[in-house]
């Protein structure tokens, strides 16, 4: 994990100002080799032609066995296997495009996150945010979980996003969140960091890439798609708005 504890309030008189900060740096997930991705996909492939086809013991065992023994009850009767079986089915995409790839920091585990779209039965088509993971068990990789989540494109974007001072925010109360990064912008006096959430986007303002080198960070590390967690205060009208005064990047 990457942490700065209590950036300081003093940016809001200018940048340069920085209170005591502590850093805990370690590196952050790495980029996937595109020859790594294109086999984990190969096996997502082959995962999916199985379901489809009906041959669940086939899917099965492309699957990681954390995932098998979170199935383990549902595959001991009939009735669960075809449960299994279906949702397997109607999960599976028609086709998908690959936002990001990457690699944690020890390589045993991969995570793609891609652009599913489906067919629905009425003829639409859904798109959805699907993120595959990947594990390493014994030299091989098998498919853990998918998850799902909305349409980026669906997201409510921030009203908002530009700097205002810390006298906009309510400095008598605190708020958490934690998210993927949509976007980042480096400005003169600040950064932006916009936080992807379910439903709606989230602004966050830090202090500029010039404090946050000062302050023993690597801004660099703040890139789309990293998984960040933040505390600090919210605004005092813009529910979609925050003032960052801690942060942590999973490392993986």
């Amino acid at each position: 994990m990457t942490a700065i504890t209590r950036l300081a309030r003093a940016i809001a008189a200018a940048a340069a100002l920085i209170a005591a900060t502590t850093i805990n740096a370690t590196a952050a997930a790495a980029a996937l080799d595109p020859a790594v991705q294109a086999s984990l996909l190969k096996i997502y492939d082959a995962y999916g032609k199985a379901m489809l086809a009906g041959q669940l013991d086939e899917a099965l065992a492309m699957r990681s066995s954390e995932a098998r023994q979170s199935m383990k009850d549902d595959l001991a009767t009939a009735a669960g296997r075809k449960e299994v079986l279906d949702f397997g089915r109607h999960t599976v995409p028609d086709s998908f495009e690959v936002l990001h790839a990457s690699l944690s920091k020890d390589g045993a585990k991969a995570t793609i996150i891609t652009l599913a779209h489906k067919k629905t039965p009425d003829g639409a088509v859904a798109t959805s945010q699907l993120t595959l993971s990947f594990v390493n068990e014994g030299g091989a990789w098998k498919f853990g979980e998918p998850l799902f989540g909305r349409d980026p494109a669906l997201s409510k974007h921030c009203p908002n996003p530009a700097y205002e001072p810390i006298d906009a925010f309510d400095q008598t109360r605190s708020t958490s969140l934690g998210g993927p990064i949509a976007r980042v912008a480096f400005e003169a006096d600040h950064t932006l960091v916009v936080v992807g959430g379910m439903d709606d986007e989230t602004c966050v303002i830090l202090p500029s890439r010039a404090a946050l080198k000062a302050a023993g960070l690597d801004p660099d590390q703040l890139v789309p798609y990293a998984i960040v967690e933040f505390e600090g205060l919210p605004h005092k009208t813009d529910e979609q708005k925050a003032w960052a005064e801690t942060f942590k990047i999973d490392e993986e």
